[in-house]
């Protein structure tokens, strides 16, 4: 069921700071920064917004063309932020404002900005990446995961989530 939420009810939610890095491998470059956001597991069981084990869930930005999608178990990742605040910062309309997805642990075009609309779906529409044929996959190279010392999420639902490898903070 379609449900519209605005700032306000986003700020009964835990706000958190942590620094995590942005990578883009195509041009590989990557930054860690400190994002401030809440937790999309958070939105989610706020929401009641639910997928099966199988399911995605998709990130539609303003433009209403441009989406991403992440697996169950991405989203349900720790790690994994809706963004509205960069370096101390309001986030800036360049890098996403008003809200940013952050995903730390896949390539940065999954980091979706301008988030507009969450969906949840029985089976991957996949993203326009790899509709386009301009991504097979989102994975970061062994060399990328090292370097940040981080682990896509478990596979299996009842593991827990990957720790944080980088400084959090809850505000």
């Amino acid at each position: 069921q379609p449900r519209f939420v605005d700032w306000s009810e986003l700020a009964s939610l835990p706000r958190v700071r942590i620094r995590l890095p942005i990578i883009c491998q195509i041009f590989n470059w990557s930054e860690v920064v400190e994002w401030e956001g809440i937790r999309l597991i958070d939105f989610l069981d706020w929401t009641g917004t639910e997928t099966p084990p199988g399911g995605c869930f998709a990130f539609y930005s303003r433009d209403g063309h441009y989406f991403e999608t992440l697996s169950h178990i991405e989203a349900r990742d720790s790690r994994v932020l809706l963004a509205y605040g960069l370096n101390g910062e309001p986030l800036p309309e360049e890098h996403g404002a008003p809200l940013r997805l952050v995903v730390p642990f896949l390539q940065g075009y999954k980091s979706v900005k301008w988030v507009r609309a969450i969906r949840a779906f029985r089976r991957d529409p996949l993203g326009v990446k790899r509709l386009r044929g301009q991504s097979k996959s989102a994975d970061l190279s062994e060399a990328w995961l090292q370097k940040y010392e981080m682990a896509p999420p478990k596979e299996n639902e009842g593991e827990e989530a990957p720790t944080l490898s980088l400084s959090e903070r809850r505000s």
